[in-house]
């Protein structure tokens, strides 16, 4: 059994690294790591004294980056709050120095692709912050872009509507294609990571 999943390893880290490097060709600053431990220490080393505004993203939750990110940063999220409230820390994620979130899929050619109710991931995702940091599980990896939008419309859309108790149709506002890094943000990154994470 362990040795399937040193293989099933293997074959993902290889599969990581041709995104990444599809990834710098686009714009981005690609990284590829094999334990969460080394993640989170890169993320807060990086963040450490800056606004984050994090919108609600299961991978990054997995990880434990919020409380990580919190000890070091300020934190900005909607997650936990009702009303009226939610909708000010909504509006104002995007408008922080860095926003921290996941995909929905990256193609191995490097394209990024996310679903979005609100537009509070689009907007962090093309135009609002210094910096933009994607964090990326292996399962979300696919071979085209077709499949991409495939997998966030038909897998992460559908698996988050069952969180939520709708339909994925009401949670899917947009569907946002990253072909490159925006031009309006300044940093671009993408940690891709060897394990299985978010939906």
């Amino acid at each position: 059994m362990a040795e399937d999943a040193k293989f099933r390893d293997l074959y993902y880290a290889g599969l990581l690294e041709d995104a990444a490097r599809a990834l710098k060709g686009r714009g981005w600053d690609a990284r590829v790591f094999s334990e969460p431990d080394a993640l989170r220490k890169f993320v807060v080393d990086e963040l450490r004294g800056r606004r984050v505004g994090i919108p609600g993203s299961t991978t990054v939750r997995e990880l434990g980056l919020v409380e990580a990110i919190g000890e070091v940063a300020e934190v900005v999220q909607h997650r936990g709050r009702s009303g009226e409230d939610a909708r000010r820390a909504m509006a104002e994620e995007p408008r922080c120095e860095v926003f921290l979130h996941s995909a929905n899929a990256v193609s191995i050619a490097g394209e990024i692709v996310l679903v979005d109710f609100y537009g509070n991931r689009v907007v962090g995702s093309t135009m609002g912050p210094d910096t933009l940091i994607f964090v990326v599980g292996r399962n979300k990896i696919t071979p085209t872009l077709d499949d991409a939008v495939k997998r966030a419309r038909e897998v992460a859309a559908r698996i988050n509507a069952l969180r939520l108790s709708t339909s994925p149709e009401k949670i899917t506002a947009f569907t946002l294609i990253l072909h490159r890094k925006p031009p309006l943000i300044r940093r671009g990154v993408v940690l891709l990571i060897n394990s299985e994470l978010g939906y």
